[in-house]
């Protein structure tokens, strides 16, 4: 969705923080594995628990397979510590529902989009600006972003995007101003 914005880190830490009730553990986990991965909200409701643990511990990277995105060959991403630590906390949470599916619902099954729309508007209150699901795949590509080593041709991978061109339509990267700068650090000689 182009028209959502990312999060700044505080905006982060206040939207993790913000979480309570019966499913606050899952509606946490939602959060931190969106903006831990970049995951579309299709994707990340299509993660079994299988599928970040192995029956005794968090596993290292999630596999989202290929029917559940908008890729050919499925994708992976490695999980950190964050994600890692939500994980165990809704795995272990006594309210997790009997389900093969990570972010499942009280009758067993995964939670709708609607539903996860609906956890991450609450938790979005009081923040200004169009935020929904995909806000979280924003706020991981900006973050990306912002780290020296990932250059727009990284990001572009773990987004699962076509081409880098893509990429910089979604983020707002205009590369016609590329003269511009150019031209703007030229060095008379």
């Amino acid at each position: 969705m182009n028209g959502c914005r990312n999060l700044t880190s505080d905006e982060v830490r206040k939207v993790i923080n913000s979480f309570s009730g019966r499913y606050e553990n899952r509606n946490r986990l939602l959060f931190v594995l969106g903006i831990s991965t970049g995951f579309r909200i299709s994707e990340l409701l299509s993660i079994k628990v299988s599928d970040v643990w192995d029956g005794d511990r968090v596993l290292g990277s999630v596999r989202v397979q290929a029917k559940n995105t908008k890729t050919k060959e499925g994708r992976e991403m490695r999980l950190n510590s964050s994600a890692k630590k939500a994980i165990q906390q809704w795995i272990d949470d006594p309210a997790r529902p009997e389900s093969e599916y990570l972010f499942s619902s009280r009758k067993g099954g995964a939670i709708s989009r609607q539903q996860a729309h609906d956890v991450l508007k609450q938790a979005f209150e009081g923040l200004d600006g169009t935020l929904a699901t995909h806000t979280m795949r924003k706020t991981f590509a900006t973050r990306l972003m912002d780290h020296p080593d990932i250059d727009i041709h990284k990001v572009s991978r773990y987004l699962g995007h076509k081409n880098v061109e893509v990429t910089e339509r979604y983020l707002g990267i205009e590369t016609s101003k590329d003269a511009e700068y150019m031209e703007s650090i030229a060095v008379e000689f």
